[in-house]
């Protein structure tokens, strides 16, 4: 039987003939304000170990979607000044208006973290929503009990300000000034983009020496195929058929792939934790280049990287 979905493979095809066919944005992850800080909080977490005294003062996300709420629960946080980059613009002032309020009262509340995603899908890597709350409770009351959300309040009814920054679309390593970001995180994002050594020099040409990059990387499939990675079956044709006119779809690039391009750009990788799945297509299902993929790295269905651009 076809290992392509139906439905991704009519989107596709479709795509290339009608213009409202070739979005691949769907509004999943930020849309609640809870999940915006559950996923802002696994990644402040993972680098809290790293920083010692050091406090971050420019935050850049890479791809925040729908809505600019994991932005929010940094500035809420501690941190001083946040950049989003998309590749095109998919949120609205007046749906940011309303996540900020809405952060706000998550932060305020210090509401139990969850660990699923809007589908109900594990949330990775999983959070210790006391763990949280201990590293950002001092840095947090500050902000909450300070004059910046009424500065929020005012630069997002202004257009943006010193304090948040949204560059959609982006599309070299000059969207940013060099050695201008302390830290830069991406969540279910790398595995869409077409150009990963280009992508992942501009991050390393935007962090400060020292500067630290988290990423969570998912290697499924995105249920366009059958099973979660039955996308490494699939015929270079056929593909081109599911990705169409879409601006982007996944890459299909595997664990080792992105691990290696970091490490070559120059990334020191500090720490590295893998969802395995013993549930898919077997390896020997796989067709070149997918075939030559390291032992493992067929079984890893996402991971978390921790990576840090050495001082100078």
């Amino acid at each position: 039987m076809p290992e392509v979905a139906i439905k991704p493979l009519a989107k596709g095809i479709g795509s290339l003939v009608l213009r409202n066919l070739r979005s691949t944005h769907q509004e999943t992850g930020t849309l609640s304000a809870l999940r915006s800080v559950s996923l802002f909080a696994r990644h402040y977490v993972s680098i809290r170990r790293y920083l010692g005294d050091c406090r971050i003062d420019t935050m850049a996300e890479l791809g925040p979607g729908s809505s600019l709420g994991v932005g929010f629960s940094a500035l809420l946080s501690g941190v001083e000044r946040y950049v989003g980059l998309d590749l095109q613009v998919h949120r609205s002032s007046a749906h940011d208006a309303r996540m900020l309020e809405e952060v706000r009262d998550v932060l305020l509340n210090r509401s139990r973290l969850t660990d699923l995603t809007e589908q109900g899908v594990l949330f990775f890597p999983r959070i210790d929503s006391d763990l949280f709350w201990r590293e950002v409770d001092s840095a947090a009351s500050i902000a909450l009990t300070s004059d910046r959300i009424d500065d929020l309040r005012a630069e997002l009814a202004g257009g943006f300000g010193p304090r948040i920054r949204y560059v959609a679309p982006w599309s070299n390593s000059g969207a940013l000034p060099a050695g201008s970001i302390d830290w830069l995180m991406s969540h279910s994002v790398m595995e869409h983009v077409d150009d990963l050594a280009e992508t992942y020099r501009s991050i390393y040409r935007w962090l400060k020496p020292g500067g630290l990059a988290t990423h969570l990387i998912d290697f499924q499939s995105h249920f366009l195929t059958k099973h979660w990675n039955g996308h490494w079956t699939v015929r270079p044709g056929t593909w081109a058929m599911v990705r169409g006119r879409r601006p982007y779809l996944i890459n299909r690039a595997w664990r080792e792939k992105h691990l290696s391009l970091m490490r070559e750009i120059g990334f020191e990788i500090l720490e590295e934790v893998t969802h395995a799945r013993d549930d898919g297509l077997p390896r020997r299902t796989f067709l070149p280049p997918f075939s030559e993929m390291p032992p493992g790295d067929g079984e890893a269905a996402m991971t978390f990287v921790v990576a840090r651009k050495p001082a100078a």
